[in-house]
């Protein structure tokens, strides 16, 4: 996805082709899927820093209490079915990628955004969003920099928690 930008090179970077050079700014950006070598061009509301800030301001205002990111993430985990590991999006596509990445992960022991992205062929957001994931239910640990994380779970318990279920 690219916003405007102000060069050809600038636009090359981003999706390998030019066109975001030509966009009008303020929420119009190009969009190239996997799927398709022709990038789509897309108008999104645009709202400005100023007006964020008012809406969390009017927010913050209100009689109930605002919500932490931890406090949601717990909510959303302490709601769905999720096989006994912590989160669960809602969303089956989304789990099924989940449970594979989490199987995937624990056989190998290996933990890497990378490894992700060709056993799954997924592009490197979604297998990021799936380590995070795997992190936050405690299947891997934290992230080292470019060395693959380290898997707290071992093939015995996985396949014990599986047995169970």
């Amino acid at each position: 996805m690219a916003f405007a930008v102000s060069s050809l090179a600038d636009s090359r970077v981003i999706l390998d082709q030019g066109g975001a050079e030509r966009l009008i700014g303020k929420g119009d950006m190009l969009l190239l899927t996997a799927s398709s070598n022709v990038a789509r061009r897309l108008q999104s509301p645009w709202i400005s820093e100023d007006e964020v800030r008012q809406i969390v301001s009017a927010w913050t205002t209100q009689d109930g209490q605002v919500d932490t990111v931890a406090e949601l993430a717990a909510s959303v985990g302490a709601g769905g079915e999720s096989g006994g590991y912590g989160l669960s999006t809602g969303d089956e596509d989304d789990d099924e990628m989940l449970r594979q990445a989490r199987e995937l992960v624990i056989r190998t022991q290996s933990g890497s955004v990378s490894m992700l992205q060709r056993k799954l062929r997924v592009g490197f957001a979604r297998a990021g969003r799936l380590m995070d994931m795997l992190e936050n239910e405690g299947t891997v640990g934290p992230g080292e920099g470019s060395k693959s994380r380290q898997v707290l779970i071992t093939v015995e318990e996985f396949e014990s928690r599986n047995s169970s279920l």
